[in-house]
């Protein structure tokens, strides 16, 4: 059983169980609307007590066959990190967004390689969006509810409305 808990954003931080089946479920279902496939590159920044660790990144990138890469996310090394491997699959939230702006290099980094990100957790602005699309970065997928009930459900493709 997996247990985590919510952030809090809509409310009282929540106790929320998922079976491991379910969460191989979700993966699936990830592996699906990704497109993720063996000749994928991701990298995590995701901790391992979050959905998205389990349900956007590791789980999927593992059953894919994808190359895998996991870290704390540390805007400086992140952006070393995004040059050299080049990743195809991405999945950040907002705070990781304000944290990339402060560092000069990520003004010109070229995003292109990154054919699907995904982007929730709290709220997704057309401006944040439109942060990475302009650097190349190919969908960017708003989900929304993720810890209670992945995969997500709700998405908004390349704009922050379902």
């Amino acid at each position: 059983m997996l247990i985590l808990h919510t952030s809090g954003s809509t409310g009282p931080a929540k106790r929320v169980e998922h079976s491991w089946e379910f969460i191989r479920e979700c993966a699936l279902k990830t592996i699906n609307e990704q497109g993720l496939a063996s000749h994928d590159r991701v990298i995590d920044v995701f901790p391992h007590n979050t959905i998205a660790h389990w349900a956007l990144s590791a789980l999927p990138a593992f059953l894919a066959g994808a190359e895998y890469h996991s870290m704390k996310f540390n805007n400086r090394e992140f952006i070393e990190k995004f040059v050299e491997i080049q990743p195809t699959i991405l999945n950040l939230v907002p705070r990781h967004l304000e944290l990339l702006m402060e560092r000069d290099e990520f003004k010109d980094l070229d995003m292109s390689c990154v054919r699907y990100m995904t982007l929730g957790a709290a709220p997704v602005t057309q401006k944040m969006i439109n942060e990475f699309t302009n650097r190349g970065v190919t969908v960017v997928a708003v989900t929304y509810g993720m810890t209670e009930n992945p995969p997500p459900k709700m998405i908004g493709y390349n704009q922050p409305n379902f």
